[in-house]
């Protein structure tokens, strides 16, 4: 059987035995299904724009109504209930479900916990500062002053 071409320009079927076949100077074939598709092809006019062509027919969805069409494959997506980050279903849907007074209680219970916590251990740093102060001998104000002798002062001098 003879191979059926299509037209470049209105993307219809030239049946065989007819149409043109044109080959440009940079080697690209194209064929013609009559000279007025040839025409509009050589003036770069744009094949959307004509009523009677395939292009225009597709882009504006007006292909014959007796054509089959493909049934369109449904896909049914089902709910899948699972947990999120360690948590169960369960204690999500209880979260989820809980008063808004109960979880802002949760909450500050939450916050004043690390609170304490903090104080803790900056009570705790105190402590062990207060220890190496302690700890260290105390000196006092004359021999500070015989360990750094401070020079004396120079005076400006005037012109």
């Amino acid at each position: 059987m003879v191979k059926q071409e299509t037209c470049t320009f209105s993307l219809l079927k030239i049946p065989a035995g007819k149409g043109k076949k044109y080959a440009r100077s940079d080697g690209k074939i194209a064929f013609f299904l009559s000279k007025k598709c040839e025409t509009h092809f050589k003036a770069k006019r744009n094949p959307r724009l004509f009523r009677w062509g395939a292009v225009y027919r597709r882009k504006r969805e007006k292909a014959q109504k007796d054509t089959k069409k493909a049934k369109k494959i449904v896909v049914k997506t089902s709910a899948l209930s699972r947990g999120i980050a360690g948590m169960t279903m369960d204690e999500l849907l209880k979260k989820k479900n809980e008063k808004p007074e109960v979880r802002k209680a949760k909450q500050e219970a939450a916050i004043r916990a690390l609170k304490a916590k903090k104080r803790e251990i900056s009570e705790k740093k105190k402590a062990e500062k207060a220890q190496v102060k302690a700890a260290q001998p105390k000196v006092s104000k004359k021999q500070q002053k015989i360990q750094n002798p401070q020079k004396p002062k120079q005076q400006g001098k005037s012109r």
